[in-house]
This record gives structure tokens, sequence and C-alpha cells, in this order.
């Protein structure tokens, strides 16, 4: 695990309309350009020049490329934590963050209509990390109310995010190309059993 996990930052506060309008710009620039080449390849002036943003204003919002990462992954995994919170499920709870990410790629690639770039490596341990952190962070939520885990958090978190991303990328070399419920699917069939039992 790493030391995100510990700090961790809550759902960020809704900012005001034209600070969502210029995060919006550059998360679709950033995911456009992820479509077009490796992850390490991509550079900040790259992503400001798609996204029509200033240098400075960038800058004023994030220290680099993966903070600019890490805040798009948040904005949609928040949201679909949110919408589980209550849910009777453990499973449902815990995993709640697939459906969105894999439905948030899903439309990257139908925007951008130029397939799959398959060198991703970097990209896909950026975000293997992250999600190892969040769902670390969930399943210790999950302890505090009862639940027995089968196997100690420092592994079954990994071992999950893992899952999430051999199903991404079976699901992204699929030809044709098939819907996000399918790669949602094939992960939900590989770690449900462990946090059902």
């Amino acid at each position: 695990m790493s030391d995100t996990e510990q700090t961790h930052p809550a759902c960020p506060a809704t900012p005001d309309a034209r600070v969502r309008r210029t995060y919006r710009a550059l998360h679709e620039a950033l995911g456009s350009l992820i479509q077009q080449r490796p992850y390490e390849r991509i550079v900040v002036k790259e992503i400001l020049a798609r996204a029509q943003v200033a240098r400075s204003t960038f800058y004023a919002h994030f220290h680099d490329k993966d903070e600019l990462l890490i805040h798009s992954m948040d904005e949609v995994l928040c949201a679909a934590d949110k919408a589980a919170r209550g849910h009777p499920r453990r499973d449902e709870r815990i995993l709640a963050f697939s459906v969105a990410l894999y439905g948030h790629i899903a439309a990257h690639r139908q925007r951008c209509r130029s397939g799959h770039v398959k060198d991703q490596k970097a990209l896909h341990r950026r975000i293997e990390d992250l999600l190892a952190d969040r769902i670390a962070a969930q399943l210790r939520r999950e302890v505090v109310v009862g639940w027995q885990p089968p196997a100690p958090l420092e592994v079954l978190a990994p071992h999950i995010a893992a899952s999430f991303m051999r199903a991404l990328d079976g699901w992204l070399t699929q030809q044709p190309a098939l819907p996000a419920s399918e790669a949602d699917r094939v992960f939900r069939a590989l770690v449900v059993p462990l946090l059902t039992h």
C-alpha cells in the first residue's frame, strides 16, 4: 500500500462553473491524448494546447499531468461512491467504482474513435495503484462494521485492483468493441465471491 492510502482526500467540493469548465476541458484533452499515444509520452504543453487552457491556469490547479489524472478519476469515483453508500450489499459498496470507471473509459473511446493504444503500461500501473488505495479505504470501512475479509487487506485490495485492470485489458483488445457492461461482468465474476462469503 502507498502513503496515499492513509491520506487519500475526501471527495472535493464542487467548484464554481468557470473552474468546472476548465477542469472538463483539461480532462477531455488528457482523455483524448491517452487514446492516441502512451501516457508517459504526453506532456502538459499538449494538454494545454488541446484544452485551450493557459499554462498559468493549469498550474494554479494541478502540479502535473498525474495530478490531473487523479482529479479526473476522483470525479468519476466520488460520484460512484456516493451513489453506492447506502446499498445493502457489501460487494456493491466496495465495487461501485467499476461500472462508472469502465463507462468513463468507454465514453472516451467512443468520442475519440481512434482505437486502443496498446502501450499504456505506465497509465495502467498508475490507475491500478490509485484503485488499490481507494479499495483499501472502502474495505477498512467494511471491517469497522464487522466484516471479516477472506485475506489481509494489504493483499485483497491490490488483488481487486489488479483484477479490474486485467478485465480492462481483455475488454480493450476485443474486436469488435464490446459494451462496458461486459468488462464489468468479467471483473465482478473474478472478485464478488471474495466479498460475499
